[in-house]
């Protein structure tokens, strides 16, 4: 998370595809028919979704990172509105 070249560090949000997921409740076509990113996000976060800012800190708290260059690389999770 740099301006570029050597010492580029990633970050990343992702989520395993668990039953839970992806059968939501008994609806097997809750991702298949497109559910919206925010149900399917809410749904994940429910199962252990760390998001990309959650990572940034992460990288902050290790000195990896910046907290302006989180703040600039992520959106503000819903969670972060109060």
């Amino acid at each position: 998370m740099t301006d570029g070249g050597i010492g580029l560090v990633g970050n990343s949000e992702s989520v395993w595809l668990t039953p839970e997921i992806a059968h939501r409740a008994g609806d097997v076509s809750f991702i298949i028919n497109r559910a919206a990113s925010s149900e399917i996000k809410r749904e994940a976060l429910k199962h252990g979704l760390r998001t990309l800012r959650d990572d940034g800190w992460t990288k902050v708290l290790g000195g990896i990172t910046t907290v302006e260059e989180v703040l600039r690389v992520s959106e503000e999770d819903e969670d972060d509105i109060s």
